[in-house]
């Protein structure tokens, strides 16, 4: 029998996201690489799933492959989550082992082993809200803003709302540090930048 090899992508959406914030990331915008031993290329595992699929897939030779991935200028916003995790034909696990920026895989003669990765956004959203309202102080009256602090990520300045919108909204790549700021015409005094959980935000 034949040994394969199969690199799959899976993509998750944003649980209870912004609906329509943006338009996610596809299977093949992905590309998925295996390496022999000698740090080369396999053929046929070097590349993006062709689309409307989420793999590819090859031939090997009994061995142990490197595995890793890279994204295309619409993938920026997406992060690996957890780490390859592979099967055979049988439906039996298959260990890998987790190296500095690679995984590898042992592929056992006349096995047919698949390995998928998958990959997930987060979302950002910068809301105004004003303590007091009776100075008239609008939040409205106030512009946020949220500036990357890498280039590939966006930046985002709106008016301030209390409500959660496309508007006060960016799709942003998980761990990605943003500088938040605010400011207005109006004299006000800012009192503190909250996050609803601060596991889930790097605020500066």
């Amino acid at each position: 029998p034949k040994t394969t090899l199969t690199l799959k992508k899976q993509v998750d959406p944003v649980a209870k996201g912004v609906e329509g914030l943006y338009t996610p990331a596809k299977p093949e915008n992905f590309k998925l690489i295996a390496l022999d031993k000698d740090s080369k290329p396999v053929e046929g595992l070097n590349g993006n799933p062709e689309a409307g699929k989420d793999s590819i897939s090859a031939t090997v030779k009994p061995g142990t492959y490197s595995l890793s991935e890279a994204s295309d200028e619409k993938s920026v916003t997406y992060a690996q989550k957890g780490d390859w995790s592979c099967a055979d034909n049988e439906g039996k696990k298959v260990d890998t082992v987790k190296g500095e920026k690679t995984e590898s895989v042992t592929v056992e003669a006349g096995k047919d082993v698949t390995c998928t990765v998958t990959n997930t956004t987060a979302e950002l959203t910068v809301l105004k809200y004003v303590k007091d309202k009776s100075t008239g102080l609008k939040p409205s009256d106030v512009t946020v803003s949220a500036e990357a602090k890498t280039a590939t990520q966006k930046s985002m300045s709106v008016k301030g709302s209390e409500e959660v919108s496309k508007d006060n909204s960016i799709a942003v790549l998980p761990g990605a540090e943003f500088a938040l700021s605010e400011k207005s015409d109006v004299a006000y005094l800012c009192l503190l930048y909250t996050s609803p959980s601060p596991r889930d935000a790097t605020l500066s």
